[in-house]
């Protein structure tokens, strides 16, 4: 069996003038069997960073805090680094997809983009599970205001599966959890952030350039170069 987790990044807020606006949404695809070491290695990670195990990872934070877990900064840049190898090393991930769009309304592109991750991510399970492998579970960040909707989608994603040997099988009309307590869905969040922000980044070069922006633009893109071994970008 395999579980697929779910978490959105967007700065689609009309609060702030974003150039451009995008909404992203990031699913990671993993094998039942490797779910429970992939969250030890994350433990350990934490471990040798000296980030409080009850301190949840989130992009936002990493990259917006003043004193994230009482790193500065050349140590937070270290935990992204390593923590990106270990998202994308051997026995960890299966696949990753990132779906983005430019942004119009959270809500419709929430839905949109998770269509687009349960489709990719049922064609992946289908060509590499095993004869008994190819199920999926879907697991994402609780989504209170449109619950109905999302479990809708899920619920038409699994009866429109196709049948015969080769097909794979959405299990479940979706499993919401909170990030603060799913380790894999702070990793999705972690993803999809980076993803995002690459995005995002006002990459103008000019004499009056900031040295620290140019280094969070050579920070992001090599994470995301990193990331890229695994994670699929899909455009909408």
């Amino acid at each position: 069996m395999y579980l697929v987790y779910i978490d959105e990044s967007e700065n689609s807020s009309t609060e702030h003038e974003w150039t451009p606006r995008v909404f992203g949404l990031t699913g990671l695809v993993i094998t039942a069997r490797y779910v429970a070491s992939f969250v030890d290695t994350f433990s350990r990670l934490k471990e040798d960073s000296d980030v409080p195990q009850e301190k949840e990872v989130k992009g936002y934070d990493i990259f917006g805090e003043r004193d994230w877990a009482g790193l500065d900064v050349p140590g937070r840049a270290r935990f992204c680094e390593e923590l990106s190898k270990a998202i994308v090393a051997k026995n960890s991930l299966a696949k990753g997809f990132f779906v983005f769009k430019d942004s119009e309304l959270q809500k419709d592109d929430y839905l949109a983009c998770l269509r687009q991750i349960i489709d990719h991510s049922k064609d992946f399970v289908r060509r590499h599970g095993g004869r008994t492998g190819k199920q999926l579970l879907v697991v994402f960040d609780e989504k209170r205001e449109f619950q109905g909707r999302i479990n809708q989608l899920i619920l038409e994603s699994g009866s429109n599966s196709s049948s015969g040997r080769g097909a794979c099988r959405v299990i479940d009309q979706g499993f919401p959890g909170k990030s603060n307590l799913s380790p894999m869905l702070q990793m999705a969040d972690f993803c999809g952030y980076v993803m995002r922000l690459s995005k995002t980044l006002q990459r103008e070069s000019d004499l009056f350039s900031k040295g620290k922006d140019r280094r969070l633009i050579g920070l992001v893109d090599s994470l995301v170069r990193i990331l890229h071994k695994k994670i699929q970008e899909v455009s909408l």
